[in-house]
């Protein structure tokens, strides 16, 4: 198995379906990792809640956005890490073109119209 970034924190099924999920996406496993890690706290687990806004998961799905999925957050939170991961995928399908930086990945998660904008580009 390839060596990414946070891997020892997950098993190899795990890293395998990212693997598959950014070569689906024309990117980089290391930059989609890296927004798993800091949106469940270093957990990689489906069922991570926010308490504040109840967002739910590796990255940290809101209800609007998974019920746009065809899911639910109960059902995302049921899932396992690897099933979830295709929710992930299908959530970042429409910004493929987007995708290149590490950076670009998060803003699809935090403000996705700040995704493929220059680094100085102000967000609020």
């Amino acid at each position: 198995m390839q060596k990414m970034a946070f891997g020892k924190l997950v098993d190899d099924k795990f890293k395998a379906k990212v693997i598959e999920v950014t070569t689906r996406l024309k990117t980089e496993p290391d930059w989609l990792m890296t927004c798993m890690a800091f949106e469940t706290g270093e957990k990689f687990k489906s069922n991570v809640v926010n308490p504040q806004s109840n967002a739910t998961g590796l990255i940290q799905f809101m209800k609007k956005t998974a019920l746009g999925l065809g899911t639910t957050l109960e059902k995302l939170a049921k899932m396992t890490e690897v099933e979830q991961l295709e929710y992930v995928y299908k959530y970042f399908q429409k910004y493929t073109t987007k995708l290149k930086s590490v950076s670009d990945f998060y803003m699809c998660i935090l403000w996705p119209i700040a995704a493929g904008k220059p680094e100085d580009y102000v967000l609020f």
